[in-house]
């Protein structure tokens, strides 16, 4: 984990609490989502621990086994990539026809 101290805006910065994940969304940090560790309402800013984004090493083509959500235990073959997102699209069979469903890096495992 890092530490970033961010603008409160553009909500009221009183509305922020410890412990409330929150997405930044300008500077070198955005688009990384982190937890609130501080809140300085006199100065306008937030501390977060900002949650380091996991690399992938899933290509595609390659086929997945879906290990948690309402369709663990379903396998399918991995059709796109978001790695900003930190998500998959991955076609799997139900009830006989490929569908795709976005999980994410960590509801999945290598077969």
């Amino acid at each position: 984990l890092h530490t970033a101290t961010v603008e409160a805006k553009p909500r009221s910065r009183a509305e922020f609490t410890l412990g409330e994940t929150v997405k930044v969304i300008s500077g070198a940090l955005s688009d990384f989502e982190g937890e609130v560790i501080e809140v300085n309402e006199e100065a306008g800013r937030l501390k977060v621990a900002v949650r380091e984004r996991k690399k992938t090493t899933y290509s595609i083509g390659e086929t997945v086994k879906v290990i948690s959500g309402p369709l663990s235990d379903f396998s399918g073959e991995i059709a796109e990539i978001n790695e900003d997102a930190a998500k998959l699209k991955v076609l799997v069979s139900i009830f006989g026809r490929e569908t795709p469903v976005e999980v994410g890096f960590d509801q999945v495992k290598k077969v």
